[in-house]
């Protein structure tokens, strides 16, 4: 049981933020039409989010972003590109 009431807010506020990326990962469903598409968006989301808490905690030594692969977000606008331009 956790007792710290920063700690219960600490839980509460990622409890928010995972329903958000639930609410973008439907969204990411109806949007893309390939596994790849789909893949790198929740990674990329996922990755966010690990961000953004470190940064917000500044619980974490060095480099709040170890998961930042500039490869992987040229993939992700490439797919996101891509499927603008089917749209088309």
């Amino acid at each position: 049981m956790i007792d710290n009431p920063e700690d219960v807010q600490s839980v509460k506020d990622a409890l928010k933020e995972l329903e958000s990326l639930r609410t973008a990962l439907e969204e990411v469903d109806e949007f893309y039409e390939t596994a790849e598409d789909q893949y790198y968006t929740i990674r990329s989301a996922l990755k966010g989010l690990i961000y953004k808490w470190n940064e917000e905690t500044g619980e974490f030594e060095g480099d709040p972003n170890p998961y930042r692969q500039e490869e992987e977000d040229e993939k992700l606008e490439k797919a996101i590109d891509r499927k603008w331009e089917e749209d088309d």
